[in-house]
């Protein structure tokens, strides 16, 4: 996601950049030649890209000589923290600005170096909620932009729709394709697809950004918004049931994945001295990493939603010599709740 955003980023600034170049509507300009200097595009697409590189690497050069100096300090004061990251995105975007280079996408960058810092942790816990209620002022604000009436709508809705289908249905299949070229398995691959059918937030600010910088029209941003809609409707019935779509289409995924390599080392993995996460998510890794920066070992487990849905089914049962002598320890034994159990005398 990460390098999509990077060209992303430079392909709208680059755009924008040859959108200035051009003149106004002239009937005397019928050549493209005419419209604008050749060489003075690829100028200013080096110029964009050049502007990008310096960018990346002003970022890399103060996160590893300032940042983490300066946040070691912050991270004493919860407000400290929160003043200072904002500071310092807001601070990077304004010189943007300043060198001609699009002030959201050096936030972005600047907010994505923070991510890479030790106390990350402790940034998203004060920044999170902001979040939150940036991306509901964004699609507030996109929402009273957005000029939709009933005839626009009539003659834009199929067209949305199409591209709504082939981000949900074709893109999945492009992503199982690949994944299995690589052989991943056929659960990791399913859940793959069911997440990768969508025009989320980040596309909507993609589309905001060009059509602010006239490379989309409106026609053009209205069948991306209503199709990006459409999607995150499909994302959600999909991740829904997620687990009744991978069994559904099971045959489709089914691929052998034991070989000499995987099982020799699964045979010389020695489990004494690792931290166990169960759980393999964003915050399960984050987690390791920063057991991995204290040089403890982890291993972490992709629980099975089947084998954790029978387990949510177990109920102790005791014998009467083992029965737990308090309701406290009782639940604590029990993966569901046994009957409150009074204490014996």
């Amino acid at each position: 996601q990460d390098s999509t955003a990077a060209c992303s980023f430079v392909i709208i600034e680059a755009f924008s950049r040859i959108k200035k170049m051009m003149p106004d509507d002239d009937p005397s300009h019928n050549a493209m030649s005419d419209l604008f200097d050749l060489d003075r595009v690829g100028v200013e697409i080096l110029r964009a890209v050049g502007i990008f590189v310096a960018l990346i690497l002003c970022l890399f050069l103060l996160k590893l000589f300032v940042l983490e100096r300066a946040f070691k300090i912050y991270r004493k004061e919860a407000e400290l923290l929160f003043i200072g990251s904002m500071a310092y995105n807001f601070g990077v975007s304004a010189l943007c600005q300043l060198v001609g280079f699009s002030p959201m996408a050096g936030a972005y960058f600047a907010g994505m170096s923070l991510a890479f810092l030790p106390t990350r942790s402790h940034i998203e816990s004060k920044i999170s909620s902001l979040k939150g209620f940036g991306m509901i002022n964004f699609y507030f604000m996109l929402g009273i932009s957005l000029h939709l009436d009933g005839a626009s709508f009539q003659r834009l809705a199929p067209l949305s729709a199409l591209v709504a289908a082939l981000v949900a249905f074709v893109m999945p299949a492009v992503w199982v394709a690949s994944t299995r070229a690589v052989s991943l398995r056929g659960r990791t691959r399913s859940y793959i697809g069911c997440v990768s059918n969508s025009m989320g937030e980040f596309s909507l600010i993609i589309q905001v950004l060009a059509f602010q910088a006239a490379i989309f029209n409106r026609d053009t941003q209205i069948v991306l918004v209503l199709a990006s809609i459409w999607t995150m409707v499909i994302t959600t019935v999909s991740q829904e049931y997620k687990q009744q779509i991978y069994r559904a289409t099971g045959g489709w995924y089914t691929v052998d994945q034991s070989n000499a390599a995987t099982v020799e080392q699964e045979c010389h993995f020695v489990s004494e001295g690792h931290v166990i996460l169960l759980g393999l998510n964003q915050m399960g890794k984050e987690m390791a990493e920063c057991f991995r920066e204290k040089g403890q070992d982890v291993a972490m487990i992709d629980l099975d939603p089947e084998l954790c849905r029978s387990l949510r089914r177990v109920r102790a049962i005791y014998r009467a010599e083992e029965e737990p002598r308090t309701a406290l320890s009782s639940r604590r034994a029990s993966p569901r709740s046994a009957p409150l159990l009074p204490p014996r005398i």
